[in-house]
């Protein structure tokens, strides 16, 4: 997803990730790509308090505005893992049961 076109979804994934880095359960951040200017990280939050959902995973776009001076969010996906159903245990884009 190409953030500059799509505000409410980086706005909804911004209230995510706070709430992510708030909560109880485990996280891990991992650079997947360093090129530049830019990265990608995976942020995977696992151990969830939701009976059909075990853990969710964010993979960020960021580049670097050299005229700015700061980093930029360019894209965003999400996967979840679900803890029953035909996904159990796999990483999917399908909303868990």
């Amino acid at each position: 997803v190409q953030l500059k076109n799509y505000p409410k979804k980086f706005s909804i994934l911004l209230i995510t990730l706070i709430n992510i880095l708030l909560s109880r359960s485990s996280q891990e951040i991992e650079v997947l790509e360093q090129q530049g200017f830019k990265r990608t990280l995976l942020l995977t939050q696992m151990n969830l308090p939701d009976d059909s959902v075990q853990g969710i995973r964010y993979r960020l776009k960021f580049e670097f505005d050299q005229s700015t001076g700061k980093w930029g969010l360019t894209e965003a996906g999400s996967q979840q893992s679900c803890s029953r159903g035909d996904h159990s245990g796999h990483w999917t884009v399908e909303l868990c049961p």
